[in-house]
């Protein structure tokens, strides 16, 4: 016997960005899988979300010629 389960996941602490304590940041670009669908008994379903590494702009000074 299967249970089938509408589900639709709503995570309160799935941030656009993330900082850690050492002051780097990572920004949401990606949700792989799906969030809402059918959960069936016995098999897994996976979401991942992918974070990458936000760079600081770096200051250009153009000195005078």
């Amino acid at each position: 016997m299967h249970l089938l389960v509408n589900h639709t996941i709503q995570l309160i602490t799935k941030p656009n960005t993330i900082t850690t304590e050492d002051g780097t940041t990572y920004e949401l670009v990606r949700v792989d899988g799906s969030e809402t669908g059918t959960v069936v008994g016995g098999k897994t379903t996976e979401v991942t979300y992918v974070y990458r590494k936000v760079t600081p702009a770096k200051k250009v000074v153009n000195k005078p010629r």
